[in-house]
């Protein structure tokens, strides 16, 4: 059924829906929720899935959601044709799952692709997130999951070349050891494609704080350009189509907040394998705020991920690391740009937990490939002393130099440019004691809304860290507001949660 259509400004943070007029439903027997394909009159080519909601509008036109608008090509009015379509073949292999079967390959590839396609709907994608939160994927179905998520989109191919990466399961503020480690580990000549995110609940990510040095968002040919001249960068994945099927799972994962153990791993897995990663790092920070909080649960978690790894070709190891205090000196962009630039260039300032977290992340790294670029007598242990060489040389600081220039920065970088906002908020002890520990959610939250990261100059200066004896008064934060304002959402928020415990 053809019919006008109208961009409606309404987002809905993904999903595509099309807003049908009781009248048109009616004739094409729709229902709420129910999937219709729309199909750009003026570019047949122009047509994907969408969710059907109803409303009334005076000239009985067709409503688009800005994604569903964006996707068709329709700016701002238009005519598209309607047809309703059946639930897909994918939806009863989730109910399978849901029963309690194990699915083959070919049905995890079915569920995948029509996740890809955008042809599940939200309930159903948190059906299949469900169905795994009650039973664990097998090793085969995790296998398979992580297989075709990584295919479900960009993959790189860099061919006999060796290519390592790293990544952090989060929860710790100021953890900015993926510039130094990409650093250290490109100096070598071996290829480390690093793709971060942006921070979502955290005050920073990767690639929020890498913006505040050099442009972050490339295509998939950029990449290949600036890793194939200089063995690494540091870019965000958001802009890459990498993966594309666990993202939309992620999203789903977070509007639940479900965390199933193998969707994890597959996502973890995924996003490397599509990168072309041969030797994975993976940090686990364990703590109280963390995603991980006993030791037991981490190292099952990293027998499975070496496990999958293997049958993907892949050589992956697991670094448990602890996560009860933030990393560095500086929470937020600048003030972690800050942080990274004193430890690369061996600052006399330079917070001592980055440095010897990245040296050591980035010597276990080096042990993975070690024998295949060093030779046999390679041994594990070696890269810590490899590592820290590249680090004090400066050889691993000239190769950030590299990879900032390629990424259209400025490779004259001070660490003084990258200041704090003027806004501040001092926090001193009230008493003489113990510094006995930060709270990680806390200091992230008030980051946060002091305005990290969306503002780049604002965060926390931390001057103390835990086991340190203080007296009173003594400045133990720095907080960088964005303005008056955030500074009154700060003193509101502290007024009401412990941000440290002194003894």
């Amino acid at each position: 059924m053809e019919g006008k259509c109208l961009r409606v400004d309404i987002s809905t943070g993904g999903h595509r829906v099309a807003y049908v007029p009781r009248n048109i439903s009616k004739e094409l027997d729709l229902h709420p929720m129910d999937r219709i394909e729309v199909i750009n009159v003026s570019d047949p080519k122009k047509k994907c899935m969408a969710s059907v909601q109803f409303w009334s509008d005076p000239e009985k036109r067709i409503g688009l959601c800005q994604e569903l608008a964006d996707e068709i090509d329709v700016r701002d009015i238009g005519f598209v044709v309607l047809h309703a379509v059946d639930k897909p073949s994918s939806v009863s292999h989730i109910i399978e799952r849901m029963n309690g079967l194990e699915l083959t390959g070919k049905k995890i590839s079915s569920i995948v692709s029509d996740i890809s396609s955008d042809s599940l709907s939200q309930v159903e994608m948190t059906c299949f997130i469900t169905s795994t939160t009650i039973k664990d994927l097998s090793m085969a179905e995790l296998f398979n999951l992580t297989k075709y998520l990584a295919e479900s989109g960009d993959t790189f191919d860099w061919g006999d070349q060796l290519v390592a990466d790293k990544h952090c399961t989060g929860g710790v503020p100021g953890n900015r050891t993926s510039p130094i480690v990409v650093s250290i580990i490109s100096s070598l000549g071996v290829k480390i494609p690093k793709a971060s995110s942006r921070a979502i609940t955290s005050p920073a990510g990767t690639a929020d704080v890498m913006e505040s040095m050099c442009l972050v968002a490339f295509d998939k040919d950029s990449i290949k350009e600036i890793v194939e001249r200089t063995n690494g960068c540091l870019i965000w994945g958001g802009g890459l189509n990498v993966a594309p099927a666990d993202s939309r799972l992620i999203k789903i994962r977070k509007m639940i907040s479900s965390n199933p153990e193998g969707l994890l791993i597959s996502s973890i897995l995924a996003k490397k394998y599509a990168m072309g990663s041969k030797y994975l790092l993976v940090d686990m920070p364990v703590g109280l705020e963390t995603r991980y909080h006993s030791l037991g649960e981490v190292r099952h978690m990293a027998q499975k991920v070496k496990k999958v790894a293997a049958r993907l070709g892949m050589r992956a190891n697991v670094e448990i690391t602890f996560g009860d205090e933030p990393i560095g000196n500086g929470i937020g962009p600048n003030l972690e740009a800050r942080d990274v630039l004193k430890v690369m260039l061996n600052r006399a300032d330079a917070p001592g937990d980055l440095k010897e977290k990245s040296v050591r992340i980035a010597g276990k790294l080096i042990d993975l490939f070690g024998p295949e670029k060093f030779g046999p007598d390679h041994r594990n242990g070696d890269g810590l002393d490899i590592a820290l060489e590249c680090l004090d040389s400066g050889k691993a600081f000239r190769q950030f130099q590299r990879i900032i220039e390629a990424q259209k920065g400025d490779v004259n970088m001070d660490p003084s440019k990258f200041k704090g906002s003027s806004y501040t908020i001092e926090v001193r002890s009230l008493k003489d004691g113990q510094l006995v520990d930060y709270d990680n959610r806390v200091i992230a939250k008030v980051a946060r809304l002091a305005g990290a990261p969306s503002n780049k100059e604002c965060g926390i200066d931390l001057y103390k860290k835990s086991g340190e004896m203080i007296r009173k008064n003594d400045l133990l934060m720095l907080i960088h507001s964005g303005s008056e304002d955030k500074k009154k959402l700060v003193f509101d928020h502290l007024s009401e949660h412990r941000i440290y415990t002194v003894e």
